[in-house]
This record gives C-alpha cells, structure tokens and sequence, in this order.
C-alpha cells in the first residue's frame, strides 16, 4: 500500500471497530521516521487490525509495556459495538465471546451496521491473495492469517446495512471461512474445519453465491472420503457440479472430484482423486 492507502485503511478498520480515527498520510510518515514512537489506543487497535500483527511487533516505543498484555494483542476483531452496554462482550447480545472465527461470521450474518465500497474492494483482494498463498505456505502458517481475515470480515459485515454491500463482505466472508475449514482439515483438525464449512455455506445461502456453496461441499466431499464415506463424498461432489455456475476458480477445484460417468453407469459410488 501507499501511505495514502494504508491511512485509508487504518481509518476503515477504526469505523469498523467503532472506534473512528482521523489517520491521515502525514501521520503514517510519522510512524515511519520514529517521530511518533508512541501509538494512542484508538490507533494501536486499527494498525493491529490492518497488518494482522500484535503490537508489540510493530516497532513502537512503547510496545514493551504490551509484552505480557494480551489484551493489547488486536490482531483478532471483534464486531463494533453499537452501545455502551455492548462494548462488553458479555452484553452483546448472544455474539461469541472468544469463539471460532467461523461463529462470528455467522453472528455477524445478523447484525448489520456500516462499511462502504473501498474497504469491501480490499477485503475481496486479501482474500484472493490468501488463495494464492494456499498453494506455496505451509497449513500451520496459513490458518492463524486466514482465520483472522474471516474475523475481520465478520467485523465488517457486523457494521453493514446496505444490502448490496452485505452480500458482497458474505461472499468473500464466506470464501475466507472455505479456505480456513480447508486449512484446518489439512492439519487433521476435522471438527475446526466443519465449523469453519458451517460458516461458509451460512454466507454461501446468504449472498445466492453457487460458486462458494459448490467450493464447500467440494472440500465437504474430502472430508466425507476421509471418513470412510464414498456414498456421501460422491452426494457431495455431485451437488457441488450441479451450484458451481460459470466460476473458472471453482470449475478448477471441483472437477478433481467429479464423478466419471462410467461410475456413474455402474453404480459405483467412487471419486476420481
């Protein structure tokens, strides 16, 4: 990003926290140089939720007094809040406390409030961008980024009315929560993967996005291989062909797992892996 650029950003992430800021290019050039060693709160919070880091790792003076504060950690988003009262999580409402990324996306579901069009235009790009990452990182490295962008996302849709722009934040919402549930499955977390699929064919209902619904019961159709379940893994991945529309991406990821028709003839309730 430019500096430009990555002000915008912190001021998005601030109005999504419920907490607005005024961050500006000058005030970035000053974090920069080490003129502004010292982060205020409001800001700490927004920086931490751009960069998806803890701020003890973004060079500030004061990051020392953070080091055993995990409270200071805002790499995790939570959705704003829209009163006092539900600035504590405990009064919001029936929202997760410190649930899986995947709930929070669901809650969020039901909960709108504001974003605009710039910051749903990034969200989709970060998103790609982790597909890309998928090929090249390890599972173990990739989660941790990815379920944090499903936080962000939640946060986002939380403070979103128009309609339009909320189908939108539940699709890429969605794609991200995919992506998590595929990562989780990759390192044998079966039952973080399912809730993280949960959260996707919630978002993939939500915004009518056949690609995103054919993409989950793809990776659903793995999971139901690996459980000894042919009947269910082929159930999946026909339904799968039947959603996925014209979307090259997920033409890509599902024809693996299309059934051939001579099983099909036959009978035979296999997958061609």
């Amino acid at each position: 990003m430019s500096q430009s650029e990555f002000a915008a950003a912190i001021r998005h992430a601030g109005s999504a926290l419920g907490e607005p800021n005024t961050c500006n290019k000058r005030l970035v050039q000053k974090w920069e140089s080490g003129e502004h060693g010292i982060c205020r709160p409001n800001y700490r919070r927004g920086l931490c939720a751009v960069t998806r880091l803890p701020y003890t790792q973004l060079g500030f003076m004061d990051a020392a007094l953070f080091e055993s504060d995990s409270t200071s950690d805002a790499t995790t988003v939570r959705p704003a809040a829209t009163s006092t009262t539900q600035s504590d999580p405990s009064h919001d409402n029936g929202a997760p406390l410190d649930g899986e990324s995947s709930d929070r996306l669901r809650f969020a579901l039901e909960r709108p409030e504001h974003v605009d069009v710039e910051t749903i235009n990034l969200i989709e790009s970060v998103t790609a961008s982790l597909f890309d990452l998928e090929r090249h990182r390890p599972s173990r490295l990739l989660l941790p980024t990815v379920a944090q962008h499903v936080n962000a996302v939640a946060a986002l849709l939380a403070g979103t009315r128009k309609e339009p722009l909320r189908q939108r934040l539940a699709a890429t919402g969605g794609q991200a929560s995919a992506l998590a549930g595929w990562l989780a499955f990759d390192r044998n977390d079966a039952r973080s993967a399912h809730r993280f699929w949960d959260g996707a064919l919630a978002a993939a209902q939500y915004a009518a996005d056949g690609a995103l619904l054919a993409c989950t019961l793809t990776y659903l159709s793995y999971s139901s291989t690996e459980r000894g379940d042919p009947a269910a893994a082929w159930q999946l991945a026909h339904s799968a062909v039947r959603h996925v529309g014209a979307d090259a991406r997920s033409r890509a990821a599902i024809k693996p797992r299309s059934p051939s028709a001579d099983k099909l003839r036959r009978g035979q309730f296999g997958l061609i892996l």
